[in-house]
């Protein structure tokens, strides 16, 4: 599977769909009220150091996945038992990114067609995108990302005279105290979940390029995420936002004689579906690794059936995920996006460092 290469521009392809992907849809910052732009714009600076991290640990161990970098520096029965539940983690987003993708399938497309019916159809289009590879993945985002920045572009030009900046404020009404709680929300959804691309890294056909492709990926998804963030407030307001399932889509109904609900949700899908492939990849690549198997083909389809069945067993509606989303998540996110990272980052440098003094002493 190593023979396996992506290019510098897909892997910032896959990273951007990535860290936008279901983010532009329920709006994670809605928390900070007419302060959400802040909250954002924190994350995205803490995004730097976070993901700079994952892709120093990466560097440590070049060419090695992310359960091989867990086996190498713990041993093989804990790096085994902790790579095993990064798995279960990526299983976990996966399923979280399709129950999103469904249900706002089902609240604005298909409002009579049953969300399984709809997850069940995306699921066929993974599997035949996950069979077909990594590299045939990447040159199909080459080919249909650019509706992406386009929609959002073409979006927000024509509803310039919706905007109203006294909507943004008073800035700071309830104390910085709100917007460092939503920040670090934003921090582990989206860009902490960044941590699946510790399992991608591998196949960039130039490892010296990754951080820089990994930095200039999350300045472009920053950038659209504050934008989009800001627009929304900008037009609509803190309480249209709040009360809003998915203010994107409200925002996008305002635009007189015009219906964008196709353009928009292309846009969304391609989001989700490469934020939910690179989800799944993960997965099965380290089920494949841990198993010492040849080929992970035969995993995709199982793997995928599990997937499915969790996003439709998860929550028992739409509000219970947007609650969950917004006061369990972070916390449940924290030793898969920090302890874990930062523990084997500390590991990596002694071992490291003892490795360098041993051969100097020889």
């Amino acid at each position: 599977m190593k023979n396996v290469k992506i290019s510098p521009l897909q892997l910032g392809i896959f990273m951007i769909a990535f860290l936008l992907g279901d983010a532009v849809i329920v709006s994670p910052a809605k928390g900070a009220h007419q302060d959400s732009w802040l909250a954002i714009l924190f994350a995205w600076i803490a995004s730097y150091f976070l993901i700079g991290a994952y892709v120093y640990i990466s560097t440590l161990y070049p060419n090695k996945t992310l359960i091989e970098m867990l086996r190498e520096a713990f041993g093989k029965i804990v790096g085994t038992i902790i790579g095993i539940i990064y798995i279960w983690y990526f299983i976990h987003l996966a399923a979280l990114i399709y129950r999103s993708f469904g249900e706002y399938m089902v609240a604005v497309n298909y409002t009579e067609t049953p969300r399984i019916f709809i997850s069940f159809v995306l699921m066929l289009v993974s599997v035949y995108a996950l069979k077909s590879g990594l590299e045939v993945m990447g040159r199909t985002g080459e080919i249909s990302f650019a509706v992406v920045p386009l929609t959002v572009i073409f979006i927000s030009s024509m509803l310039i005279k919706f905007i109203d900046v006294k909507r943004l404020q008073p800035v700071l009404e309830y104390g910085i105290g709100p917007v460092l709680k939503t920040s670090f929300a934003v921090l582990t959804f989206p860009f902490g979940e960044a941590i699946a691309f510790m399992m991608i890294f591998p196949f960039l056909n130039d490892q010296r390029k990754i951080l820089r492709t990994s930095f200039i990926s999350v300045t472009i998804a920053g950038f659209l995420l504050f934008s989009i963030t800001l627009r929304n407030m900008l037009i609509l307001g803190p309480d249209m936002v709040s009360r809003s399932l998915f203010p994107s889509h409200i925002v996008a109904t305002l635009l007189p004689g015009a219906v964008l609900d196709p353009f928009l949700s292309l846009a969304f899908l391609a989001l989700g579906g490469f934020q939910s492939l690179i989800c799944a990849y993960a997965a099965i690549l380290g089920i494949t690794q841990i198993c010492h198997l040849d080929d992970y083909k035969p995993l995709v389809f199982p793997v995928m059936i599990i997937i499915v069945s969790l996003s439709n067993w998860l929550y028992k509606d739409l509000s219970s995920m947007l609650r969950v989303a917004k006061e369990i998540y972070p916390f449940y996110a924290i030793p898969f996006q920090f302890i874990i990272p930062f523990i084997l980052l500390l590991v990596s440098i002694i071992k490291k460092r003892k490795s360098k003094e041993s051969s100097l002493s020889e």
